[in-house]
């Protein structure tokens, strides 16, 4: 039997004895009175140390283990992992940018939120099982006698629990989730490992947006490397290890040069060259895409100074922004500062956003959006129609510019199942009077198809690859043509 609050009843016999004969051959409604004065006094004592050894032991807000009982089960399960060879599973699931939840709707949601969640997963939780939350957004799931097929599915399932609308009021909000699994066997280690593993295999499946990944040794090569790059990356701006290279945006019906994007390259003078898909996934998780993001506009601010002195007045520098930067306090200040030190018109630059970082917070992306056009900064919206973005939304965003994603325009062909999307995008472009530029065109049946759905503007290896400044631009400043122009 268990009370509402969680403490166990206090079942007992209150005794009284004495010494002296006869002493209590008489029981008085006094002496009685003292011994239910003793019993009650008994009996709240016990119920304090109880409840005070509950909650030492669980998470006041949800009511769920806490990290020092779920070290406790942990232990527990990996003792019977081991005795009886049966494995068990060790999952850490940690909720993708819940902060801004917090910071957008307040901590009194955000905590409705935690509670709604702890209430779904319970529902997923054997009675074996270990529900515990270790941190703000982050929750551990201990499975004994849990297979790997298993594991997975119940884990699948809880993603599915996490992921499913939440109303709060009069709110419907959306939560994402990264799990990270380890699997407990006979000799898998102590638990500090096991730990180490599950969170190994969590940051994975954040890096790679998959949800759930099961841990695997290359995890912790994987992990080291990133430790060096990140040390190497500290002082890349500092050595000149950085450079910027170009690649032109053009007219898709003359072909004329419309503008430039600024791409970031690192060559390290001992790994050589560093891809940015190995490297900038580095430099947001540790904070270095701020600084790196402000040289990477200032520097392509300056090229564009010179290029629009050397003849090129109508050319138009797009610099990708990263969500830390955009949401960082000042960031509109320090564009205007950039602006001004290099003497770049603001009408020369646009600053490419991408769709998940203006959605994380509509509100307020539109507020700096409204900021930043002040200045007379352009504004686009890169990787369009690979997020979650709300048409509702987007019309009130101060956009000038629809970027349509590489993955649509790729192998692009009249039966191509990206042909519907497309269309649609460059409909909705125009019907809110916003300029399309398709990334990513290799061949020519693309560009034409492109061209022929209405498509303002292009850019791909078809068109010209990213080079540095000196070779970026050719002498004329037609860079290309369409196939009925050609002589």
């Amino acid at each position: 039997m268990v009370l509402s609050d969680g403490v166990s009843p206090v079942l007992g016999t209150l005794c009284a004895y004495s010494r002296a004969a006869g002493a209590f051959s008489e029981v008085t409604a006094d002496l009685l009175q003292q011994a239910r004065h003793l019993a009650a006094v008994a009996i709240e004592h016990h119920r304090l140390k109880d409840s005070l050894a509950y909650q030492a032991q669980h998470d006041a807000l949800t009511g769920l283990p806490n990290r020092i009982l779920f070290n406790t089960r942990l232990e527990r399960a990996v003792q019977q992992a081991e005795d009886t060879h049966i494995p068990a599973a060790l999952a850490l699931i940690d909720l993708d940018d819940f902060k801004v939840i917090n910071d957008v709707h307040g901590n009194q949601v955000g905590d409705e939120v935690l509670q709604e969640i702890t209430r779904r997963l319970l529902r997923l939780t054997r009675w074996s099982d270990t529900l515990a939350r270790v941190g703000g957004d982050e929750f551990t799931v201990v499975l004994p006698h849990t297979h790997q097929e298993e594991a997975e599915t119940i884990l699948r399932q809880m993603l599915q629990s996490i992921t499913a609308p939440i109303l709060v009021g009069e709110q419907e909000l959306l939560i994402s989730a990264s799990i990270g699994i380890s699997m407990l066997t006979n000799g898998a280690g102590d638990v500090t490992h096991l730990q180490r593993h599950a969170d190994l295999a969590m940051q994975s499946a954040k890096t790679h947006k998959a949800g759930i990944a099961f841990y695997q040794p290359k995890m912790n090569r994987q992990a080291a490397e990133r430790m060096h790059l990140a040390q190497y990356l500290r002082r890349a701006v500092e050595l000149g290890e950085l450079e910027l290279h170009y690649q032109p945006q053009v007219n898709l019906v003359d072909g004329t040069l419309s503008g430039m994007e600024a791409l970031l390259r690192w060559r390290h003078p001992l790994l050589g060259p560093v891809a940015p898909l190995r490297f900038i996934p580095v430099a947001e998780e540790t904070g270095l895409i701020v600084p790196i993001g402000e040289w990477v506009l200032r520097e392509a601010c300056r090229q564009a100074a010179v290029w629009r002195g050397q003849g090129y007045e109508t050319l138009r520098m797009a610099v990708n922004v990263s969500v830390l930067q955009f949401e960082r306090d000042g960031f509109v200040q320090m564009v205007a500062q950039v602006l001004e030190d290099t003497g770049l018109y603001p009408q020369a630059l646009e600053l490419e956003l991408t769709e998940s970082a203006v959605m994380r917070n509509v509100e307020e992306s539109a507020r700096r959006m409204k900021q930043l056009r002040s200045l007379g900064v352009s504004l686009a919206v890169d990787d369009f129609g690979t997020g979650y973005s709300s048409l509702s939304y987007l019309s009130r965003l101060p956009l000038n510019v629809l970027k349509i994603d590489r993955s649509f325009v790729t192998h692009l062909h009249q039966d191509s199942s990206a042909l519907p999307v497309v269309r649609a995008i460059i409909s909705l472009a125009h019907n809110l009077g916003l300029t399309t530029i398709a990334e990513g065109i290799e061949t020519q049946q693309e560009c034409d198809l492109l061209r022929e759905l209405g498509c303002h503007q292009g850019q791909g290896y078809l068109i010209a690859r990213p080079l540095p400044a000196l070779e970026a631009l050719p002498p004329q400043k037609r860079l290309f043509l369409p196939r009925e122009y050609r002589q």
